[in-house]
């Protein structure tokens, strides 16, 4: 008697495509606009020099409520969800190729957003702490950066 084997597709975030879809179903994809880049990529670089320059992406992210007409905002958009997610839901035809690139891309600066601000936080208290104002020098000469 010979043995068959069921082979079966493997997904990055080792969900079924049922849960993958379930999780799908508590998702928005909308428009990222131009006031919602300009800020992202302000935050980002720290500077206003590429404002206006970038294109609206379109971008998966976690729903707590109702999405508007013009996009995300505060009220309804949370956090994107994370790379193996994503990819899983393109395999499986749930968004396109396009969203998935630019929810990466977008994920990835906030990320980046999230970390240079939990630092400079953590330095701050730190300084706090030690009731001194820490000037960039000295942040530089104790081996810490990122102060400004």
């Amino acid at each position: 008697m010979k043995a068959t084997w069921t082979v079966t597709r493997k997904n990055l975030s080792r969900n079924s495509d049922e849960v993958l879809r379930d999780l799908y179903a508590s998702t928005t994809t909308g428009e990222m606009g131009a006031e919602a880049m300009n800020k992202l990529v302000s935050e980002y670089t720290g500077s206003t020099r590429f404002v206006d320059r970038c294109k609206d992406m379109t971008v998966v992210r976690w729903s707590r409520g109702k999405g508007n007409a013009n996009g995300f905002d505060s009220n309804t958009a949370g956090g994107i969800p994370h790379d193996d997610l994503l990819k899983d839901w393109a395999e499986i035809g749930l968004i396109t190729e396009k969203v998935l690139a630019e929810s990466l891309i977008v994920r990835k600066y906030e990320q980046a957003i999230a970390t240079d601000t939990t630092i400079k936080g953590a330095l701050e208290k730190m300084a706090a702490e030690l009731c001194v104002e820490m000037s960039i020098e000295d942040a530089i000469f104790n081996g810490l950066r990122g102060v400004e």
